[in-house]
């Protein structure tokens, strides 16, 4: 493996799913791709509250590509941020080509029938969509198992 995506919103699953992505990377020597889709707020807000909510739209945007950049910086792990305006379902597949990623990390939450039913998952969107492998990584994922040592995992 050459090239990881992982997609990433700021939730524990995302977190669980950056983790993995960077172990993988680390153990692979892999480069990793972070993308992160936002959705503007309605324009019907008018001006000047669109523009402030989508500066704070915008902010909290980066600052979810920071965190996982930060981490993955911390693992010595090369990776190049894509920040997307738009739907994730939609999107993490087309960067994925674009960069002609071998694998592509999403994290699951833990929804019901119900709730995916309504909001549909991301995760099998993008399982849907893919032409190349996809890891779903579950929300209480964690790189630090009995199995490993500390050390180990410390590295991620």
């Amino acid at each position: 493996m050459k090239k990881i995506l992982v997609a990433t919103d700021g939730s524990p699953a995302s977190t669980a799913a950056e983790a993995a992505a960077i172990e993988l990377c680390v153990e692979h020597g892999a480069e990793l791709v972070v993308v992160h889709c936002w959705r503007a707020p309605g324009e019907w807000l008018g001006q000047p509250y669109y523009q402030h909510a989508v500066a704070r739209e915008l902010a909290a945007a980066r600052a979810v590509l920071a965190h996982a950049l930060a981490l993955a910086e911390l693992a010595g792990v090369a990776a190049e941020p894509e920040l997307i305006e738009g739907s994730p379902a939609e999107h993490i597949v087309d960067v994925a080509a674009t960069h002609n990623v071998d694998l592509v990390v999403v994290g699951a939450r833990g929804t019901n029938p119900l709730e995916r039913l309504f909001v549909g998952s991301v995760s099998t969107a993008v399982l849907r969509r893919a032409t190349m492998p996809v890891l779903v990584v579950k929300e209480d994922w964690s790189p630090v198992r009995e199995d490993r040592p500390v050390r180990e995992a410390a590295a991620v």
